[in-house]
């Protein structure tokens, strides 16, 4: 049966869960709860979601087609990580200038040595892509 609604073009639908309940398990920058859900066949199940402000990456390609990569050290790890340029965007920014900001931010100190940056793709809320060549060109004077 699947794979005759598949051939037809037919898109397989699933029902979603019922939230039973949620609290808090930490709330401070970011929030941690915990969902109880009822699934489909009548079993509970929970789980525990990690809740993140907003955020912002840019991968930035530059003119010697290079992506800028930026070094963080991450308390998790306990680590000094290479990771894309990125960071929160605060309350009421839009998102593209925040991007820009991070941008600025963590990458400028590595423009010297990369040429300027030709293009920047930006994604925010995991739903929002972007594809921007002009993202820094007033701020740096950088090429798009």
């Amino acid at each position: 049966m699947i794979e005759s609604e598949q051939k037809r073009g037919m898109l397989l639908t699933i029902q979603p869960w019922q939230k039973r309940m949620e609290t808090d398990v930490f709330a401070s920058y970011r929030r941690i709860s915990r969902k109880t859900f009822v699934l489909p066949n009548g079993a509970e199940a929970e789980f525990e979601i990690k809740q993140e402000p907003r955020c912002v990456g840019v991968l930035a390609l530059t003119t010697r087609e290079t992506v800028l990569l930026v070094q963080q050290f991450r308390p998790g790890p306990e680590a000094v990580l290479l990771e894309l340029p990125g960071g929160g965007v605060n309350p009421g920014e839009d998102p593209a200038e925040a991007a820009a900001r991070e941008l600025l931010e963590e990458g400028l100190r590595w423009l010297d040595g990369v040429g300027g940056i030709k293009l920047a793709l930006w994604v925010f809320d995991k739903t929002h892509l972007s594809l921007r060549g002009s993202l820094l060109r007033e701020k740096t004077g950088t090429h798009s």
